[in-house]
């Protein structure tokens, strides 16, 4: 945590930021797979991540890409976007996961500071 705020610090509070992680800060992965009311494993999210959301509301983070759970979901929260960018794999390597296609996310960034995010495909099908 210390490093991550001396890093946001140097950017400056007005530079529009996007933070990569591998593990999701947020995400809804365990409920579609399971029981909605039951918790998250260890494994499957940022373990501090109330106390990372704190220290981005406190700079302008745009973005906050993310991998792991290989389902391509976006969470808009405190103006931040929260995007977990599918997986060019998919289910690995057994096709779509919950129907999301096997593929990649293309961010672009714009000089206003916002951005656009788009998954694409690259139709890579299961051989049987």
């Amino acid at each position: 945590m210390a490093w991550l705020d001396r890093d946001l610090q140097q950017t400056g509070k007005d530079t529009p930021v996007i933070i990569v992680t591998h593990i999701p800060l947020f995400s809804i992965l365990s409920q579609l797979f399971g029981d909605p009311r039951k918790g998250v494993n260890k494994e499957g999210l940022v373990n501090n991540a109330h106390a990372v959301r704190k220290l981005f509301a406190k700079r302008t983070i745009k973005l906050v890409l993310s991998g792991h759970g290989h389902l391509l979901e976006r969470i808009d929260f405190g103006g931040i976007s929260y995007i977990q960018g599918g997986a060019v794999c998919g289910n690995w390597w057994r096709g779509p996961i919950l129907g999301n296609p096997e593929g990649f996310g293309v961010v672009t960034c714009r000089a206003d500071g916002s951005f656009a995010f788009d998954y694409r495909s690259f139709g890579w099908k299961v051989i049987a």
